[in-house]
């Protein structure tokens, strides 16, 4: 079992936190598109009890699937089960799926830049709309709060995308958001 730590950063702008992370030694790893979509039965179980299997294309050549668990809160970190593998195909990934029973619930579109500092993660997020935030998963909360301290005072938050969405942005809706 392993576990995603992350929290999101609020109220950013790319250009200034990409100079911090590169002032810190980050380096660029990945920049490009990102289709996400989330499956579940048709009575929405998984979604009900927290959990959510993803297809995510990254780019043109990675397709991740993935299995997220319920989210806990832990000193000031999202932290989910999360079991995740790399497939060749994701159309072909989504057919298996619907063929056991389950059915595609979710799709958006984002533009995502990542960066690596030692074992941190940070991915920065642009959605349609001008819509920007970032992500910073590590293996631990003290890795992610000593990265915070760094990047100088900053919104936090736990919350999951779709949450954010509802509370800083109720007009737009996550759930087909494209480019």
């Amino acid at each position: 079992m392993t576990n995603e730590i992350e929290i999101k950063i609020l109220g950013i702008k790319k250009t200034s936190l990409e100079k911090k992370l590169k002032a810190l030694g980050a380096k660029k790893f990945f920049s490009g598109m990102i289709i996400c979509r989330h499956f579940d039965y048709p009575n929405h179980s998984l979604r009900a009890s927290g959990k959510l299997i993803r297809v995510r294309s990254c780019g043109k050549k990675t397709v991740e699937f993935a299995y997220k668990g319920p989210k806990k809160i832990i000193n000031g970190c999202k932290i989910r089960e999360e079991i995740q593998t790399t497939v060749k195909d994701s159309a072909a990934t989504a057919e298996i799926l619907k063929n056991i029973g389950l059915k595609e619930t979710f799709y958006c579109e984002k533009k995502r830049t990542s960066y690596c500092l030692k074992n941190i993660h940070v991915d920065i997020d642009e959605y349609p709309g001008n819509i920007v935030y970032a992500e910073i998963e590590a293996p631990n909360q003290t890795a992610i709060k000593n990265l915070i301290k760094k990047l100088g005072e900053c919104e936090v938050s736990c919350e999951t995308a779709e949450e954010l969405f509802v509370r800083m942005w109720p007009n737009i809706k996550l759930n087909g958001l494209c480019f």
